[in-house]
Protein backbone atom coordinates (compact mmCIF):
# COMPACT_ATOMS: atom_id res chain seq x y z
CA UNK A 1 0.00 0.00 0.00
CA UNK A 2 1.34 3.41 -0.93
CA UNK A 3 2.16 5.74 1.94
CA UNK A 4 0.43 9.14 1.92
CA UNK A 5 2.20 11.43 -0.49
CA UNK A 6 3.14 14.06 2.08
CA UNK A 7 4.78 11.39 4.28
CA UNK A 8 7.04 10.15 1.48
CA UNK A 9 8.25 13.22 -0.40
CA UNK A 10 8.89 16.79 0.59
CA UNK A 11 6.52 19.44 -0.73
CA UNK A 12 8.99 20.47 -3.43
CA UNK A 13 9.76 16.87 -4.39
CA UNK A 14 6.02 16.24 -4.67
CA UNK A 15 5.64 19.30 -6.87
CA UNK A 16 8.45 18.11 -9.14
CA UNK A 17 6.90 14.63 -9.32
CA UNK A 18 3.59 16.16 -10.44
CA UNK A 19 5.37 18.03 -13.24
CA UNK A 20 7.28 14.91 -14.28
CA UNK A 21 3.88 13.22 -14.54
CA UNK A 22 2.82 15.96 -16.95
CA UNK A 23 5.72 15.00 -19.22
CA UNK A 24 7.97 18.01 -18.56
CA UNK A 25 11.74 17.76 -18.88
CA UNK A 26 14.03 18.87 -16.05
CA UNK A 27 14.77 22.06 -17.95
CA UNK A 28 11.07 22.81 -18.43
CA UNK A 29 10.38 22.11 -14.74
CA UNK A 30 13.25 24.41 -13.75
CA UNK A 31 11.80 27.21 -15.88
CA UNK A 32 8.34 26.62 -14.41
CA UNK A 33 9.56 26.70 -10.78
CA UNK A 34 12.31 29.32 -11.26
CA UNK A 35 14.98 26.91 -10.04
CA UNK A 36 18.20 25.63 -11.58
CA UNK A 37 18.16 22.48 -13.70
CA UNK A 38 20.68 20.89 -11.31
CA UNK A 39 18.31 21.51 -8.37
CA UNK A 40 15.51 19.76 -10.25
CA UNK A 41 17.82 16.83 -11.02
CA UNK A 42 18.48 16.56 -7.28
CA UNK A 43 14.77 16.53 -6.43
CA UNK A 44 14.10 13.83 -9.02
CA UNK A 45 16.99 11.72 -7.71
CA UNK A 46 15.76 12.10 -4.12
CA UNK A 47 12.27 11.02 -5.21
CA UNK A 48 13.74 7.95 -6.93
CA UNK A 49 15.68 7.00 -3.79
CA UNK A 50 12.79 7.53 -1.36
CA UNK A 51 10.30 5.61 -3.51
CA UNK A 52 12.65 2.88 -4.74
CA UNK A 53 12.12 3.89 -8.39
CA UNK A 54 14.60 4.12 -11.26
CA UNK A 55 12.83 5.92 -14.13
CA UNK A 56 10.77 9.02 -14.82
CA UNK A 57 7.98 6.82 -16.18
CA UNK A 58 7.74 5.01 -12.83
CA UNK A 59 7.75 8.33 -10.98
CA UNK A 60 4.93 9.62 -13.19
CA UNK A 61 2.89 6.47 -12.56
CA UNK A 62 3.47 6.81 -8.81
CA UNK A 63 2.40 10.48 -8.87
CA UNK A 64 -0.87 9.65 -10.60
CA UNK A 65 -1.61 6.56 -8.50
CA UNK A 66 -1.01 8.46 -5.24
CA UNK A 67 -3.48 11.20 -6.09
CA UNK A 68 -1.12 13.88 -7.34
CA UNK A 69 -2.61 16.97 -8.86
CA UNK A 70 -1.23 15.82 -12.19
CA UNK A 71 -2.75 14.92 -15.53
CA UNK A 72 -5.76 12.96 -14.33
CA UNK A 73 -7.26 15.90 -12.43
CA UNK A 74 -6.31 18.79 -14.69
CA UNK A 75 -9.14 20.80 -16.23
CA UNK A 76 -9.57 20.87 -19.97
CA UNK A 77 -7.37 23.30 -21.83
CA UNK A 78 -9.25 26.59 -22.18
CA UNK A 79 -8.97 27.74 -25.76
CA UNK A 80 -5.83 28.87 -27.53
CA UNK A 81 -3.06 31.15 -26.32
CA UNK A 82 -3.80 34.78 -27.11
CA UNK A 83 -1.55 36.13 -29.86
CA UNK A 84 -0.06 39.55 -29.22
CA UNK A 85 0.85 40.16 -32.86
CA UNK A 86 -1.09 39.94 -36.10
CA UNK A 87 -0.93 36.99 -38.48
CA UNK A 88 0.72 38.05 -41.75
CA UNK A 89 0.27 36.41 -45.16
CA UNK A 90 -0.14 32.69 -45.96
CA UNK A 91 -3.78 33.04 -47.05
CA UNK A 92 -3.26 30.48 -49.84
CA UNK A 93 -1.77 28.06 -47.32
CA UNK A 94 -4.78 28.47 -45.05
CA UNK A 95 -7.24 27.82 -47.87
CA UNK A 96 -5.34 24.75 -49.07
CA UNK A 97 -5.00 23.32 -45.58
CA UNK A 98 -8.70 23.73 -44.81
CA UNK A 99 -9.46 21.66 -47.88
CA UNK A 100 -6.77 19.14 -47.00
CA UNK A 101 -8.18 18.61 -43.50
CA UNK A 102 -11.58 17.88 -44.99
CA UNK A 103 -10.06 15.02 -47.00
CA UNK A 104 -7.31 13.67 -44.73
CA UNK A 105 -7.60 12.53 -41.12
CA UNK A 106 -3.94 13.35 -40.33
CA UNK A 107 -2.23 16.48 -41.68
CA UNK A 108 1.32 17.29 -40.62
CA UNK A 109 2.88 20.72 -41.11
CA UNK A 110 6.62 20.24 -41.56
CA UNK A 111 9.41 22.72 -42.16
CA UNK A 112 12.66 24.10 -40.86
CA UNK A 113 12.67 25.55 -37.36
CA UNK A 114 11.46 29.14 -37.37
CA UNK A 115 9.41 28.85 -40.57
CA UNK A 116 6.12 29.51 -38.78
CA UNK A 117 4.52 26.07 -38.42
CA UNK A 118 2.97 26.72 -35.01
CA UNK A 119 1.60 30.14 -35.92
CA UNK A 120 0.09 28.76 -39.13
CA UNK A 121 -1.49 25.85 -37.23
CA UNK A 122 -2.99 28.20 -34.63
CA UNK A 123 -4.43 30.46 -37.33
CA UNK A 124 -5.87 27.48 -39.17
CA UNK A 125 -7.38 26.18 -35.92
CA UNK A 126 -9.06 29.52 -35.28
CA UNK A 127 -10.44 29.54 -38.80
CA UNK A 128 -11.88 26.08 -38.25
CA UNK A 129 -13.49 27.25 -35.01
CA UNK A 130 -14.86 30.57 -36.26
CA UNK A 131 -15.78 29.81 -39.87
CA UNK A 132 -16.55 26.12 -39.76
CA UNK A 133 -17.80 25.95 -36.14
CA UNK A 134 -15.63 22.91 -35.51
CA UNK A 135 -14.34 21.87 -32.11
CA UNK A 136 -10.59 22.17 -31.86
CA UNK A 137 -8.20 21.20 -29.05
CA UNK A 138 -4.54 22.27 -28.76
CA UNK A 139 -1.75 20.30 -27.09
CA UNK A 140 1.85 21.58 -27.05
CA UNK A 141 4.15 18.57 -26.55
CA UNK A 142 7.45 20.44 -26.79
CA UNK A 143 8.21 19.92 -23.08
CA UNK A 144 7.70 16.13 -23.17
CA UNK A 145 11.09 14.65 -22.36
CA UNK A 146 10.10 10.98 -22.25
CA UNK A 147 8.15 9.59 -25.23
CA UNK A 148 6.51 7.11 -22.86
CA UNK A 149 4.74 10.06 -21.22
CA UNK A 150 3.27 11.51 -24.41
CA UNK A 151 -0.22 10.00 -24.05
CA UNK A 152 -0.28 11.06 -20.41
CA UNK A 153 0.66 14.62 -21.34
CA UNK A 154 -1.98 14.80 -24.07
CA UNK A 155 -4.60 13.46 -21.67
CA UNK A 156 -3.61 16.02 -19.04
CA UNK A 157 -3.83 18.89 -21.52
CA UNK A 158 -7.26 17.76 -22.68
CA UNK A 159 -8.61 17.18 -19.20
CA UNK A 160 -9.09 13.46 -19.77
CA UNK A 161 -9.01 11.14 -16.75
CA UNK A 162 -9.56 7.40 -16.46
CA UNK A 163 -8.63 4.37 -14.41
CA UNK A 164 -6.76 2.62 -17.23
CA UNK A 165 -3.96 3.86 -19.43
CA UNK A 166 -3.94 7.40 -20.74
CA UNK A 167 -4.25 6.10 -24.31
CA UNK A 168 -7.38 4.13 -23.44
CA UNK A 169 -8.85 7.11 -21.60
CA UNK A 170 -8.27 9.35 -24.63
CA UNK A 171 -9.95 6.89 -26.97
CA UNK A 172 -12.91 6.48 -24.60
CA UNK A 173 -13.29 10.25 -24.38
CA UNK A 174 -13.06 10.98 -28.11
CA UNK A 175 -14.72 7.87 -29.56
CA UNK A 176 -18.04 9.68 -30.02
CA UNK A 177 -16.68 13.21 -30.43
CA UNK A 178 -16.05 15.16 -33.64
CA UNK A 179 -13.33 17.77 -33.99
CA UNK A 180 -9.63 18.47 -34.63
CA UNK A 181 -6.79 17.81 -32.18
CA UNK A 182 -3.72 19.98 -32.78
CA UNK A 183 -0.46 18.38 -31.60
CA UNK A 184 2.26 21.02 -31.69
CA UNK A 185 6.07 20.49 -31.77
CA UNK A 186 6.16 16.71 -32.17
CA UNK A 187 9.53 16.16 -33.86
CA UNK A 188 11.37 14.90 -30.75
CA UNK A 189 8.63 12.35 -29.95
CA UNK A 190 7.61 11.53 -33.53
CA UNK A 191 7.46 7.76 -32.99
CA UNK A 192 5.29 8.00 -29.88
CA UNK A 193 3.11 10.58 -31.61
CA UNK A 194 2.61 8.28 -34.60
CA UNK A 195 1.62 5.41 -32.30
CA UNK A 196 -0.89 7.54 -30.37
CA UNK A 197 -2.40 9.13 -33.48
CA UNK A 198 -2.72 5.77 -35.23
CA UNK A 199 -4.54 4.28 -32.23
CA UNK A 200 -6.87 7.24 -31.79
CA UNK A 201 -7.59 7.55 -35.51
CA UNK A 202 -8.65 3.90 -35.60
CA UNK A 203 -10.93 4.22 -32.57
CA UNK A 204 -12.21 7.80 -32.97
CA UNK A 205 -13.61 8.06 -36.52
CA UNK A 206 -14.73 11.70 -36.27
CA UNK A 207 -11.50 13.14 -34.93
CA UNK A 208 -8.88 14.63 -37.23
CA UNK A 209 -5.31 15.53 -36.33
CA UNK A 210 -3.30 18.62 -37.24
CA UNK A 211 0.35 18.11 -36.31
CA UNK A 212 3.38 20.37 -36.42
CA UNK A 213 6.82 18.77 -36.59
CA UNK A 214 10.14 19.41 -38.28
CA UNK A 215 9.69 16.03 -39.95
CA UNK A 216 6.73 13.77 -40.81
CA UNK A 217 5.60 11.44 -38.03
CA UNK A 218 5.13 8.65 -40.61
CA UNK A 219 1.72 7.31 -39.68
CA UNK A 220 -0.52 5.56 -42.18
CA UNK A 221 -2.74 8.06 -44.00
CA UNK A 222 -0.60 11.07 -43.08
CA UNK A 223 -0.66 14.00 -45.51
CA UNK A 224 2.38 16.27 -45.27
CA UNK A 225 2.34 20.00 -45.96
CA UNK A 226 5.79 21.58 -46.10
CA UNK A 227 5.63 25.11 -44.69
CA UNK A 228 7.85 27.25 -46.86
CA UNK A 229 9.59 30.46 -45.79
CA UNK A 230 7.71 33.63 -46.68
CA UNK A 231 8.13 34.96 -50.21
CA UNK A 232 11.00 37.42 -50.66
CA UNK A 233 11.24 40.16 -53.30
CA UNK A 234 13.46 39.69 -56.32
CA UNK A 235 16.60 41.74 -56.67
CA UNK A 236 15.95 45.13 -58.31
CA UNK A 237 12.23 44.81 -57.55
CA UNK A 238 10.14 47.98 -57.61
CA UNK A 239 8.90 49.60 -54.41
CA UNK A 240 5.44 48.15 -55.02
CA UNK A 241 6.84 44.64 -55.55
CA UNK A 242 8.95 44.85 -52.39
CA UNK A 243 5.94 46.03 -50.40
CA UNK A 244 3.82 43.08 -51.60
CA UNK A 245 6.34 40.41 -50.54
CA UNK A 246 5.05 38.62 -47.44
CA UNK A 247 8.50 38.56 -45.81
CA UNK A 248 8.69 42.35 -46.09
CA UNK A 249 5.14 42.70 -44.79
CA UNK A 250 6.06 40.67 -41.70
CA UNK A 251 9.33 42.52 -41.12
CA UNK A 252 7.64 45.91 -41.36
CA UNK A 253 4.74 44.86 -39.15
CA UNK A 254 7.10 43.72 -36.40
CA UNK A 255 9.66 46.51 -36.89
CA UNK A 256 6.94 49.13 -36.31
CA UNK A 257 6.44 47.67 -32.83
CA UNK A 258 9.97 48.85 -32.03
CA UNK A 259 9.95 51.96 -34.27
CA UNK A 260 6.36 53.11 -34.96
CA UNK A 261 7.46 55.77 -37.45
CA UNK A 262 9.25 53.35 -39.79
CA UNK A 263 7.94 53.47 -43.37
CA UNK A 264 8.89 51.55 -46.49
CA UNK A 265 9.96 53.94 -49.23
CA UNK A 266 12.41 54.32 -52.08
CA UNK A 267 15.25 55.10 -49.68
CA UNK A 268 15.07 51.80 -47.78
CA UNK A 269 13.12 49.35 -49.97
CA UNK A 270 16.29 47.90 -51.53
CA UNK A 271 17.93 47.37 -48.13
CA UNK A 272 14.85 45.82 -46.54
CA UNK A 273 14.30 43.57 -49.56
CA UNK A 274 17.91 42.37 -49.38
CA UNK A 275 17.60 41.89 -45.62
CA UNK A 276 14.59 39.61 -46.14
CA UNK A 277 16.41 37.66 -48.85
CA UNK A 278 19.50 37.20 -46.68
CA UNK A 279 17.27 35.89 -43.88
CA UNK A 280 15.65 33.44 -46.31
CA UNK A 281 12.15 34.74 -45.54
CA UNK A 282 12.20 32.81 -42.24
CA UNK A 283 9.59 34.37 -39.93
CA UNK A 284 11.61 33.76 -36.75
CA UNK A 285 14.72 35.38 -38.22
CA UNK A 286 12.68 38.30 -39.57
CA UNK A 287 11.02 38.90 -36.21
CA UNK A 288 14.33 38.74 -34.33
CA UNK A 289 15.84 41.19 -36.83
CA UNK A 290 12.81 43.49 -36.60
CA UNK A 291 13.25 43.61 -32.82
CA UNK A 292 16.63 45.27 -33.44
CA UNK A 293 15.04 48.20 -35.28
CA UNK A 294 15.21 51.24 -33.04
CA UNK A 295 18.70 50.26 -31.91
CA UNK A 296 20.00 49.62 -35.43
CA UNK A 297 18.71 50.80 -38.79
CA UNK A 298 17.77 48.19 -41.42
CA UNK A 299 21.01 48.93 -43.28
CA UNK A 300 23.04 48.40 -40.08
CA UNK A 301 21.27 45.11 -39.46
CA UNK A 302 21.99 44.01 -43.02
CA UNK A 303 25.67 44.89 -42.67
CA UNK A 304 25.95 42.66 -39.61
CA UNK A 305 24.26 39.54 -41.00
CA UNK A 306 27.57 37.73 -41.51
CA UNK A 307 27.41 37.29 -37.74
CA UNK A 308 23.67 36.65 -37.68
CA UNK A 309 23.72 34.21 -34.77
CA UNK A 310 25.15 36.87 -32.47
CA UNK A 311 23.04 39.67 -33.91
CA UNK A 312 19.82 37.67 -33.63
CA UNK A 313 20.74 36.17 -30.29
CA UNK A 314 18.64 38.11 -27.78
CA UNK A 315 17.33 35.50 -25.35
CA UNK A 316 14.85 37.94 -23.77
CA UNK A 317 12.16 37.41 -26.39
CA UNK A 318 8.88 35.96 -24.98
CA UNK A 319 9.30 32.63 -26.76
CA UNK A 320 10.08 29.01 -25.89
CA UNK A 321 13.78 28.56 -25.11
CA UNK A 322 14.44 26.79 -28.43
CA UNK A 323 13.11 29.83 -30.34
CA UNK A 324 14.55 32.70 -28.32
CA UNK A 325 17.59 32.88 -30.58
CA UNK A 326 18.27 31.83 -34.13
CA UNK A 327 21.12 29.64 -32.92
CA UNK A 328 18.90 27.82 -30.41
CA UNK A 329 16.44 26.98 -33.17
CA UNK A 330 19.21 25.55 -35.37
CA UNK A 331 20.72 23.61 -32.47
CA UNK A 332 17.35 22.04 -31.61
CA UNK A 333 17.06 20.67 -35.16
CA UNK A 334 20.71 19.58 -35.31
CA UNK A 335 20.53 17.71 -31.99
CA UNK A 336 17.68 15.56 -33.33
CA UNK A 337 19.90 14.18 -36.13
CA UNK A 338 21.85 10.93 -35.97
CA UNK A 339 25.66 11.15 -35.96
CA UNK A 340 25.76 10.21 -39.63
CA UNK A 341 23.18 12.85 -40.56
CA UNK A 342 25.05 15.48 -38.53
CA UNK A 343 28.29 14.67 -40.35
CA UNK A 344 26.76 15.03 -43.81
CA UNK A 345 24.86 18.17 -42.81
CA UNK A 346 28.09 19.84 -41.64
CA UNK A 347 29.96 18.92 -44.81
CA UNK A 348 27.22 20.14 -47.14
CA UNK A 349 27.97 23.66 -45.90
CA UNK A 350 30.91 23.73 -48.31
CA UNK A 351 28.47 24.12 -51.22
CA UNK A 352 27.21 27.56 -52.17
CA UNK A 353 24.01 27.71 -54.17
CA UNK A 354 22.68 24.34 -55.28
CA UNK A 355 24.43 21.01 -55.88
CA UNK A 356 23.59 17.56 -57.21
CA UNK A 357 23.94 14.09 -55.71
CA UNK A 358 27.14 13.29 -57.58
CA UNK A 359 28.83 16.45 -56.27
CA UNK A 360 27.77 15.70 -52.70
CA UNK A 361 29.26 12.21 -52.94
CA UNK A 362 32.47 13.40 -54.61
CA UNK A 363 33.12 16.06 -51.96
CA UNK A 364 31.71 14.60 -48.74
CA UNK A 365 32.16 10.80 -49.00
CA UNK A 366 35.25 10.36 -46.85
CA UNK A 367 35.86 8.51 -43.57
CA UNK A 368 32.57 7.35 -42.03
CA UNK A 369 30.34 8.57 -44.88
CA UNK A 370 29.92 5.94 -47.59
CA UNK A 371 28.69 6.85 -51.05
CA UNK A 372 25.92 4.23 -50.97
CA UNK A 373 24.35 5.93 -47.91
CA UNK A 374 23.96 9.37 -49.50
CA UNK A 375 20.49 8.91 -51.01
CA UNK A 376 19.17 7.78 -47.62
CA UNK A 377 20.94 10.52 -45.67
CA UNK A 378 19.94 13.29 -48.06
CA UNK A 379 16.35 12.07 -47.90
CA UNK A 380 16.45 12.21 -44.11
CA UNK A 381 17.88 15.75 -44.11
CA UNK A 382 15.14 16.79 -46.54
CA UNK A 383 12.49 15.18 -44.32
CA UNK A 384 13.94 17.07 -41.36
CA UNK A 385 13.74 20.33 -43.36
CA UNK A 386 17.48 21.08 -43.22
CA UNK A 387 18.05 20.55 -46.95
CA UNK A 388 15.61 21.49 -49.70
CA UNK A 389 15.24 19.68 -53.03
CA UNK A 390 14.43 21.58 -56.21
CA UNK A 391 12.61 20.26 -59.23
CA UNK A 392 14.60 18.36 -61.85
CA UNK A 393 17.13 20.47 -63.77
CA UNK A 394 18.41 18.75 -66.92
CA UNK A 395 16.90 15.53 -65.60
CA UNK A 396 18.38 15.59 -62.09
CA UNK A 397 17.18 16.85 -58.71
CA UNK A 398 19.35 19.52 -57.12
CA UNK A 399 19.71 20.33 -53.43
CA UNK A 400 20.25 23.51 -51.46
CA UNK A 401 20.74 24.76 -47.91
CA UNK A 402 19.08 28.03 -46.90
CA UNK A 403 21.64 30.73 -46.18
CA UNK A 404 20.79 30.69 -42.46
CA UNK A 405 21.08 26.91 -42.30
CA UNK A 406 24.33 26.96 -44.25
CA UNK A 407 25.80 29.61 -41.93
CA UNK A 408 25.09 27.37 -38.93
CA UNK A 409 26.51 24.29 -40.68
CA UNK A 410 29.61 26.27 -41.70
CA UNK A 411 30.38 27.07 -38.09
CA UNK A 412 30.21 23.37 -37.27
CA UNK A 413 32.27 22.40 -40.32
CA UNK A 414 35.05 24.81 -39.39
CA UNK A 415 35.62 22.81 -36.20
CA UNK A 416 35.79 19.47 -38.03
CA UNK A 417 39.28 17.96 -38.56
CA UNK A 418 38.43 17.20 -42.21
CA UNK A 419 37.29 20.78 -42.98
CA UNK A 420 40.39 21.61 -45.02
CA UNK A 421 40.15 18.39 -47.02
CA UNK A 422 36.44 18.97 -47.71
CA UNK A 423 37.11 22.49 -48.98
CA UNK A 424 39.93 21.22 -51.22
CA UNK A 425 37.81 18.44 -52.68
CA UNK A 426 35.05 20.98 -53.43
CA UNK A 427 37.49 23.35 -55.13
CA UNK A 428 39.09 20.65 -57.29
CA UNK A 429 35.71 19.25 -58.34
CA UNK A 430 34.43 22.60 -59.58
CA UNK A 431 37.78 23.54 -61.05
CA UNK A 432 37.54 20.41 -63.20
CA UNK A 433 34.06 21.50 -64.34
CA UNK A 434 35.34 24.98 -65.22
CA UNK A 435 38.32 23.61 -67.15
CA UNK A 436 36.23 21.09 -69.08
CA UNK A 437 33.61 23.75 -69.87
CA UNK A 438 36.34 25.93 -71.35
CA UNK A 439 37.30 23.12 -73.70
CA UNK A 440 33.73 22.41 -74.75
CA UNK A 441 32.49 25.93 -75.46
CA UNK A 442 33.34 25.64 -79.17
CA UNK A 443 31.82 22.17 -79.60
CA UNK A 444 28.38 20.89 -80.58
CA UNK A 445 27.24 20.60 -76.94
CA UNK A 446 28.35 24.13 -75.99
CA UNK A 447 24.80 25.09 -75.03
CA UNK A 448 24.61 22.34 -72.43
CA UNK A 449 27.92 23.40 -70.92
CA UNK A 450 26.86 27.03 -70.79
CA UNK A 451 23.72 25.96 -68.89
CA UNK A 452 25.82 23.87 -66.53
CA UNK A 453 28.21 26.74 -65.80
CA UNK A 454 25.28 29.06 -65.12
CA UNK A 455 23.78 26.51 -62.72
CA UNK A 456 27.09 26.00 -60.90
CA UNK A 457 28.23 29.62 -60.90
CA UNK A 458 28.06 30.05 -57.09
CA UNK A 459 30.16 26.93 -56.51
CA UNK A 460 32.59 27.90 -59.29
CA UNK A 461 33.16 31.31 -57.69
CA UNK A 462 33.71 29.68 -54.31
CA UNK A 463 36.20 27.22 -55.82
CA UNK A 464 38.09 30.03 -57.55
CA UNK A 465 38.37 32.02 -54.32
CA UNK A 466 39.76 28.95 -52.54
CA UNK A 467 42.26 28.33 -55.34
CA UNK A 468 43.44 31.95 -55.33
CA UNK A 469 44.44 31.65 -51.69
CA UNK A 470 45.44 27.97 -51.53
CA UNK A 471 46.52 26.79 -54.99
CA UNK A 472 47.67 29.46 -57.46
CA UNK A 473 48.28 26.93 -60.22
CA UNK A 474 44.74 25.63 -60.01
CA UNK A 475 43.41 29.21 -60.03
CA UNK A 476 45.30 29.93 -63.25
CA UNK A 477 43.93 26.77 -64.89
CA UNK A 478 40.40 27.86 -64.02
Amino acid sequence: MLAPADMVLSRREREVADLVAQGLTNRAIAERLFLSERTIEGHVEHAFNKLGLNSRTQLAMWANASGASGPASQPAAAGFPAQLTTFVGRQKDLASLRGMLSESRVVTLTGIGGCGKTRLALELARNLQVRDKRRVWLVDVSAVGDPALLAQTVAASLGVAGRGSSSDALMDRFRRVAGVIVLDNCEHVAGACAELVASMAAQCPNVRFLITSREPIRVLGETTWRVQPLAVPLENASLEQVARAESVMLFMERARLAEPGLELDQSNAGVIGELCRRLDGLPLALELAAARVGVLSPSQILARLDDRFTLLGDGRQPRPARQQTLRATMEWSYDLLTDEEQLLFRRLAVFTGSFNLEAAVAVCAIDQLRSESFVRLLGQLIDRSLVSATGPVRGEVRYRLLETTRAFASELLSAEPQATEIAGRHAHLYASIAIEAGRRLGGPDAGDWIDLVAEEMDNLRSALLWAITKDHRLALEM
